[in-house]
C-alpha cells in the first residue's frame, strides 16, 4: 500500500474527515454527540491492508454502476454494456472493475476540501471521475462528477456504514428507536428479488 496516502480534513469546528486516495475511502468521521465529545461514526478497519480487499466496501466510492446488476448486462441501444462479474453472478458494485479499489489522484487539498480524480478507459470509451469531500463546520459534502462523451450507466455513491453511537461498546446505551426517515425525491428505482435492479 505505498501508493495509498491517508488525507484528513478539518473544519474551523474541528469536525474531522479522513479520506484514503485508495477507492477514496472514508475511514472517520469524527463527529460531536449531543454531549460535545467526538467519535468516529463510520466503521472502519483497524489495519490498512485490509482496504486492499475490502469486501464490505466500507467507506468507499462506489461506480461506475453501484448495487448489483442481473448478470452484469446492461441494455444501450442495441447493445449489451457487460460488467464484471468475477466477484458475484450479478455484477456488485461493477466488482473488479469498480473504483472502489483504485488509487485516485490528489488533485487538490487545503484544510477543509479535497479533490480526488480519475480516469478509465476501455472497450467502451473513457470516463473522467471526480469526487470533492468539503467539511464546513459539522458538515460533509460529497459532490460527484463525470465526464463522458458515450452512452454508459453511471450510480456514484460513497459506500459508508454508520455506527451513530460511535462506540461500538456503546452500543446499547444509544438505541435509536422509533425514528422516521424521510428521503425528498421525485424518483425511485425498483428493485427484484437479490435486490436486482430491473
Amino acid at each position: 500500500m505505498s501508493n495509498t496516502e491517508k488525507i484528513k480534513l478539518v473544519s474551523k469546528t474541528g469536525f474531522t474527515v479522513e479520506v484514503l486516495n485508495l477507492g477514496g475511502i472514508i475511514t472517520k468521521i469524527m463527529a460531536l454527540d449531543k454531549y460535545g465529545n467526538r467519535e468516529n461514526v463510520v466503521l472502519n478497519y483497524e489495519n490498512l491492508d485490509d482496504y486492499l480487499t475490502n469486501p464490505l466496501y466500507l467507506g468507499c466510492f462506489v461506480g461506475p454502476v453501484a448495487g448489483r446488476t442481473k448478470n452484469g448486462e446492461l441494455p444501450i441501444d442495441d447493445e449489451i454494456l457487460q460488467l464484471d462479474v468475477s466477484c458475484h453472478s450479478n455484477s456488485l458494485h461493477s466488482c473488479n472493475d469498480g473504483l472502489h479499489n483504485v488509487i485516485w489522484h490528489v488533485d487538490s487539498q487545503t484544510a477543509d476540501c479535497l479533490v480526488l480524480s480519475y480516469t478509465t478507459k476501455n472497450n467502451h470509451g473513457v470516463i473522467d471521475y471526480k469526487v470533492t469531500y468539503t467539511v464546513f463546520e459539522e458538515t460533509l459534502t460529497i459532490n460527484y462528477y463525470a465526464n463522458t462523451h458515450m452512452k454508459t450507466y453511471l450510480t456514484l455513491t460513497n459506500h459508508s456504514y454508520f455506527n451513530l453511537s460511535g462506540n461500538p461498546e456503546k452500543q446499547s446505551k444509544h438505541i435509536i428507536s422509533n425514528s422516521i426517515a424521510h428521503i425528498l425525491s421525485d424518483l425511485i428505482m425498483k428493485v427484484f428479488q437479490l435486490n436486482l435492479l430491473n
